[in-house]
């Protein structure tokens, strides 16, 4: 009985660990705008590929932070959801 029960914890816990490595964070899309544009009007979106970083070798962006994926709110005229900034590397 003690067997089995350690086997089965050991189970569980590779299992945990395990998707903890499988875990990616990977960015689906983002509503960007370039800090280096003036205003807070999104223009465009990412299509995958794209992690969010801390690295100051790469380039920030301005986005959306409550984009509901729909691009066409994101590239609408004075649409002024780009406003916070982060940093985007490719994946």
């Amino acid at each position: 009985m003690k067997k089995l029960r350690m086997i089965v914890a050991s189970v569980i816990v590779l299992a945990i660990v395990g998707s903890a490595f499988a875990f990616k964070a990977k960015a689906g899309r983002f509503c960007i705008l370039t800090t280096t544009a003036p205003g807070n009007n999104c223009t465009t979106y990412t299509q995958c590929n794209k992690k969010i970083t801390t690295s100051l070798l790469s380039p920030q962006w301005k986005y959306a932070p409550c984009w509901d994926q729909d691009q066409a709110t994101c590239t609408a005229p004075n649409n002024g959801l780009c406003t916070a900034t982060f940093r985007l590397a490719d994946d």
